[in-house]
């Protein structure tokens, strides 16, 4: 765990029956709130190569590759929470809201002008990545991001009560806020993750290169 990282989420005291959960990053008491569980977890950022290419295609993948990969925290939270072995973190809640604020600025870029050029590097890359699924047909592309945004919008409905400290919210509801968040995820990586790694059909032209370049090295 990072030493430097700070939170608690805070328990409800029994002897108050109007007092709302909460969370906070201090310890002091709030609506007859009086203890609090620390975290045993924390987010590492690190710096993504993706992120500084010349190319604007392979840059906007990354961008919204890693707006995914920061769910992650939500997800452990969600996983515990419908395992009810964790209580519903509102920072996580705050930022899945972000999150899909910042998502839904990347695909609306698509729709631009630049971003007709951005398809067509998209489309370009994953020809010559061998990943055929989605060559040649840009629409496609967006139907899965759009499904994400859409997936990611069903998660915030279902968990707004608990985020907004407004009511509670049932163990069915959970369990569809999970699935719609792993859903996003999933189709977040499928399309966007430029790193990903090479099909068996691939691996023999890769030989066959590296046997290209070791005799033109030898002549």
């Amino acid at each position: 765990m990072d030493p430097s990282y700070s939170s608690s989420v805070h328990v409800r005291n029994s002897n108050n029956e109007n007092s709302v959960p909460s969370v906070s990053s201090d310890r002091g008491s709030f609506g007859g709130i009086e203890n609090s569980v620390d975290t045993s977890w924390s987010f590492q950022y690190g710096t993504y190569p993706f992120l500084h290419g010349n190319d604007d295609a392979v840059v906007f993948l990354g961008q919204c590759f890693l707006l995914g990969e920061e769910l992650t925290p939500l997800l452990v939270n969600m996983r515990g929470v419908v395992e009810q072995t964790e209580f519903f973190q509102r920072d996580n809640y705050l930022l899945l809201s972000s999150i899909r604020r910042s998502f839904v600025s990347l695909v609306e870029a698509i729709y631009t002008d630049k971003g007709q050029e951005i398809r067509a590097g998209v489309i370009q890359y994953f020809e010559q990545s061998g990943r055929s699924q989605f060559t040649k047909e840009d629409v496609k592309i967006i139907v899965v991001l759009e499904s994400a945004l859409l997936n990611l919008g069903r998660c915030i409905d279902l968990v707004k009560p608990a985020g907004l400290l407004v009511s509670s919210v049932p163990a069915a509801t959970w369990s569809k806020a999970l699935f719609n968040l792993e859903e996003s995820m999933s189709r977040i990586k499928t399309v966007c993750d430029p790193d990903q790694p090479l099909e068996a059909s691939q691996w023999g032209k890769l030989f066959d290169d590296e046997k290209v370049t070791l005799d033109e090295h030898s002549t």
